[in-house]
Parts: structure tokens; sequence; C-alpha cells
């Protein structure tokens, strides 16, 4: 599935890459982010993927 052509995704791919894998992570435990889940890959788990947050825990993240 390629992202459309404006969009930033590539860009967060590419973050996600350099900060790796265990510091996605401690980053999502560290900020209580959702169900902390990275099982659907390190470039892909926040699209429709295995990372969940509900409405309500997304609108008081910010």
């Amino acid at each position: 599935m390629m992202p459309p052509v404006d969009s930033t995704i590539w860009y967060f791919q590419e973050v996600a890459r350099r900060v790796g894998e265990s510091k996605e992570q401690e980053f999502l435990h560290v900020l209580h982010y959702g169900n902390r889940d990275l099982s659907g890959g390190l470039t892909r788990f926040w699209l429709q993927s295995s990372l969940k947050i509900s409405s309500l825990r997304t609108g008081g993240f910010s």
C-alpha cells in the first residue's frame, strides 16, 4: 500500500527507523499511549495496524 503523494507517512517511517523499535516501545510506555503494541511492524504499527487508542485518549493526549 503506497501512501498518497502529499502524505508525510514516509517521513514518520524514516524517523521510526532511526529511533528504533526499543526506543519507540519505551516512548509508548512512558507516555501510556494506547495499547503500546508495536507488533504491526516498526514502520506501520500506527497505520490501521496493531497500535490501538481510543478517541477519548487521543483527545486527552494533545
